[in-house]
């Protein structure tokens, strides 16, 4: 119990520390104006009486640094509490998307009691970047993250699509990665002998609105 307060403690410790890159400002994500959907599909024989599955996460927090004039240095890192994730498929009823949500943050999918954090960090810089600007910075990136996923206790590499545009108030990004629940040691959901699963392959969408760290 101690030691689960103690990691509590240093979490949130950490979540309002910014993680600033050398030689240029943080970004933060402002949850109340952002938005990251974790899709997991359909597929079987029987899928049509079944439903793709749209997670959205009610705990997380974002970060992004880097030199204006120089945007390939751009640094990221997400981290999603695994017990957060809400089931957002409109045709399930209230009591069908708490069951869904169980099952996510449970032993044979997330497993979230054991790891209770996704994160994906960069590994380098924007990758394939292409950039425009009204001056000397940056006020628009294009290209692609590539970064390292640990969830499930496992760890793999990821790339992720990076679409940015800044305003007087701050940068508005949005894109997409895709991965395998089996890279991590997940099992995709198969039931009655296969004929409705879901794919092994997920997807993650997500429209950030960052704005300077304080």
């Amino acid at each position: 119990m101690r030691s689960r307060v103690r990691s509590l403690a240093l979490s949130c410790a950490l979540a309002v520390l910014p993680a600033r890159a050398a030689g240029g400002p943080t970004w933060r994500a402002v949850v109340e104006k952002s938005q990251i959907t974790l899709h997991v599909f359909k597929k079987g024989l029987f899928s049509a009486a079944a439903h793709d599955h749209h997670f959205v996460p009610t705990q997380w927090r974002g970060t992004a640094s880097f030199d204006e004039a120089n945007p390939s240095t751009l640094q990221a890192e997400l981290v999603i509490a695994a017990d957060s994730l809400r089931d957002r498929q409109p045709s399930l009823s209230q009591e069908d998307r708490e069951k869904v949500n169980r099952q996510a943050a449970g032993r044979d999918v997330l497993d979230a009691a054991r790891y209770p954090e996704i994160r994906f960090t960069t590994a380098g810089g924007l990758e394939r970047a292409a950039a425009a600007s009204s001056g000397d910075k940056a006020d628009r990136l294009e290209g692609t993250l590539a970064g390292t996923l640990a969830l499930h206790g496992r760890e793999r590499p990821v790339s992720v699509r990076v679409v940015a545009k800044k305003d007087a108030k701050g940068w508005w990004a949005h894109g997409s990665a895709r991965f395998k629940q089996s890279d991590f040691g997940i099992e995709p959901y198969s039931g009655y002998l296969g004929t409705v699963a879901v794919h092994d392959e997920v997807q993650l969408d997500y429209e950030l609105f960052l704005a300077p760290a304080q």
